[in-house]
């Protein structure tokens, strides 16, 4: 499946109400564009790398960042937006199917937010749109037809 096609299907799921199949089908096209700019790097280091690049640059101008990191502390541990969606969204995800128990999303009301509460992080349902996002402006990605 090209990583348009995954695209078409995350924006098919997410108007159906299927939040995770969506994240699930976004992620998949972060990975193949990870890929595409880092095709040497291992994949949590290239997934990583391109959020890096592409995810702080869209949200950057609606929040401040000291530093240049957006990070959060979960547990004992201080990780990176990048970090926390790589290990507790993506790995939990695919290889467990099921999210980090670190974790939840929160009701579509709240568009894309970041929040720590009651022992969880928690992540607006908006954080979709943005990867679907990040994927179509990034640059190499132009309608990609590549097969992943």
């Amino acid at each position: 499946m090209s990583i348009a096609a995954r695209l078409r299907k995350a924006e098919s799921d997410l108007a159906m109400g299927d939040f995770e199949n969506a994240l699930i089908q976004s992620l998949i096209a972060i990975a193949a564009m990870s890929k595409l700019r880092y095709p040497n790097a291992q994949d949590g280091k290239a997934f990583k790398a391109f959020l890096k690049d592409e995810f702080l640059k869209k949200i950057q101008p609606n929040i401040s960042i000291i530093g240049g990191y957006l990070k959060v502390q979960i547990g004992d541990e201080v990780l990176t937006i990048e970090d926390i969606l790589y290990r507790h969204v993506r790995c939990h995800l695919l290889h467990e199917a099921q999210l980090s128990p670190q974790l939840c999303f929160v009701g579509p009301a709240t568009g894309f937010s970041i929040s720590y509460e009651n022992g969880k992080l928690q992540l607006g349902r908006g954080v979709v749109e943005v990867f679907m996002r990040i994927v179509r402006e990034a640059p190499g990605y132009e309608g990609n037809q590549l097969q992943c």
